[in-house]
């Protein structure tokens, strides 16, 4: 959702093609109360389904001291699609960023009284263009991996207290030929990490038990 949202409304690269915090907002409220209607459509046929959030995991890093705040307000941003989706009260700082850029009061307290935290599984995604550098004026350019899967995945995590689950990770190929190999050991490496720090990472969506069906809940990209 985070992802869409940005390509709609910030980046102008998808559908709209709006370069705005007004264009953001938009596309952001309506791809998460989309989801969050899913969400209660499918539960009304399976009231015992478990929603996984491939969502993208992000992190913006400072370039120089006096770029910090301009980082953190992206850093807040960030985790915008899920506070939402999730139902979680956000700051003070995004809630005027809301309320400036299009949403209104009602609208937010529809994600507070519908969320449906408990049925979900926070999936998320990493690349390693999902780590950028920030500019005192705000501008960004690639960072490459910093922090990588292991410090960022365990920031969404203690900020929702979901089950975790890797979801999408890739890395072009490069010219050695064995750079997606590595890519994907290093990932493992991270996941194992997590998991043996107590953050409850789990397998694959596809395990179906006779009781419980899971189900990925996730914007086309």
């Amino acid at each position: 959702m985070f992802i869409c949202a940005v390509f709609f409304g910030v980046v102008g690269w998808w559908n709209e093609q709006l370069q705005s915090d007004h264009g953001f907002v938009t596309a952001l409220k309506h791809l998460v109360k989309a989801n969050v209607l899913a969400m209660h459509a499918i539960l009304k046929v399976r009231p015992d389904a478990i929603f996984i959030q491939s969502e993208s995991s992000e992190y913006f890093h400072a370039e120089n001291p006096r770029a910090i705040h301009s980082a953190e307000i992206m850093n807040a941003k960030r985790f915008l699609s899920l506070d939402l989706n999730y139902g979680r009260r956000v700051d003070s700082e995004m809630y005027e960023f809301l309320m400036d850029n299009g949403m209104t009061r009602e609208e937010y307290h529809f994600f507070l009284k519908h969320n449906l935290k408990h049925h979900c599984i926070m999936g998320n995604d990493y690349y390693a263009t999902n780590e950028h550098r920030v500019a005192e004026n705000g501008t960004m350019q690639a960072s490459g991996e910093v922090f990588g899967y292991d410090e960022i995945t365990r920031q969404y995590y203690e900020r929702y207290l979901l089950p975790v689950m890797h979801t999408e990770t890739n890395v072009a190929q490069g010219p050695r030929g064995d750079e997606a190999v590595y890519w994907l050991w290093k990932e493992w490496a991270n996941v194992l990490r997590l998991r043996n720090t107590g953050v409850p990472m789990l397998d694959s969506p596809g395990i179906r038990s006779p009781t419980r069906s899971i189900g990925t809940s996730r914007c086309a990209k």
